[in-house]
């Protein structure tokens, strides 16, 4: 169980292994930094998808992975490329063997999804990347 969900979402994306090289100080939430290999979380927030006559609902919790990388050539671009593939199977094969983020008492996920991977940003000699989840859950 986790104190919140963007709690819960930034421990389950810590765990990705393709995700594992980057340093725990190079983690962020809500922003990320100019320098080379590091990401951010940017939540997005909670949304009903239908209440339940007796209560509670389906939601979903929408956030947005975004990664900052070296890209100072084409073999360090597709690397990249490769990077976010990665982000992606793993997301599908945790869909698969049901391992979702850990949310709050009441709070019961079902399934979370990773769309639209692709270079949003090129700057000199990093560019930036991202990632948009969607994590579906039932609550109360």
């Amino acid at each position: 169980m986790s104190e919140s969900i963007i709690k819960g979402v930034r421990a389950y994306i810590n765990s990705c292994d393709a995700l594992a090289d980057f340093k725990v100080g190079k983690r962020f939430i809500d922003w990320t930094d100019d320098s080379d290999d590091n990401y951010g979380i940017m939540p997005d927030g909670e949304k009903a998808i239908r209440k339940f006559i007796t209560g509670g609902g389906k939601f979903q919790y929408n956030f947005t992975l975004y990664i900052k990388r070296l890209s100072s050539s084409d073999a360090a671009r597709l690397k990249n490329a490769e990077l976010l593939e990665r982000v992606q199977r793993w997301r599908e094969e945790n869909n698969r063997n049901k391992v979702f983020p850990q949310l709050p008492n009441g709070c019961t996920p079902t399934k979370i999804t990773a769309e639209n991977a692709m270079l949003i940003e090129q700057g000199g000699n990093k560019n930036t990347y991202q990632i948009q989840f969607t994590l579906i859950y039932t609550k109360g």
